[in-house]
């Protein structure tokens, strides 16, 4: 059966088991994620969210990307206080905070149409692990263990000393990326930056692309 003849519901629930993340270990998990898919599929036009050809690109490249990596992240030290940087439409922040209610996730986003949408997203989702920061991610105080990113900025110095002074001494950052030979050759300007580097393939069900998290501290 090929995507096309799938519902976006089949594909989530075929994609979470694939994931590992099975109702049984996480009862309501497929339905909270379809709220959720909902909602973005109701208020992408009026707030300028994601681009959509196909019907099932929310499911396969957003919400199912941003859980793929999930085992990687849980076995960080101090992922329950965690950081999403230019979330967005809340990615991949909300996923990982309907899967895992126990980490405390905070949503960074300064464009004024994705934070009006990320406070309509948290009421209606009732998620109170998950807080948001509408304001440059430089004027953060708080410090975080883990810091998160998908379509946020490239590994770059800039960055780099942005997340120097945003994460906890030992504090990670995992990128979503995508094309290994793309990413090295982002990573190589940097590389005498960036401590404990791991580059991982990502398994994204369904999803023909290839997909990678890049994992590092920063010197």
């Amino acid at each position: 059966m090929t995507n096309q003849n799938r519902s976006n519901e089949e594909l989530l629930n075929q994609g979470l088991v694939k994931l590992g993340l099975t109702e049984d270990q996480y009862p309501g998990l497929a339905e909270k994620l379809m709220t959720y898919q909902a909602l973005v599929r109701d208020e992408n036009e009026r707030f300028g969210l994601v681009r959509l050809h196909e019907e099932s690109d929310f499911v396969l490249k957003h919400v199912l990307d941003s859980l793929a990596p999930w085992q990687l992240l849980a076995g960080l030290p101090g992922v329950g206080q965690l950081v999403d940087l230019g979330s967005g439409a809340g990615l991949p922040g909300i996923p990982l905070a309907l899967a895992f209610p126990q980490w405390q996730i905070t949503l960074a986003e300064r464009k004024e149409k994705r934070v009006k949408f990320l406070e309509l997203a948290i009421d209606r989702l009732h998620l109170t692990n998950v807080k948001l920061w509408p304001y440059q991610i430089e004027e953060l105080k708080e410090r975080f263990p883990v810091a998160v990113f998908r379509a946020f900025s490239p590994l770059d110095a800039p960055l780099l000393k942005a997340l120097k002074k945003l994460l906890t001494p030992q504090g990670f950052t995992v990128a979503y990326k995508g094309r290994r030979e793309v990413l090295e050759t982002e990573v190589l300007p940097v590389s005498r930056l960036l401590a404990h580097l791991q580059i991982v393939k990502l398994e994204v069900p369904f999803l023909d692309e290839e997909r990678h998290a890049v994992i590092f501290q920063v010197r």
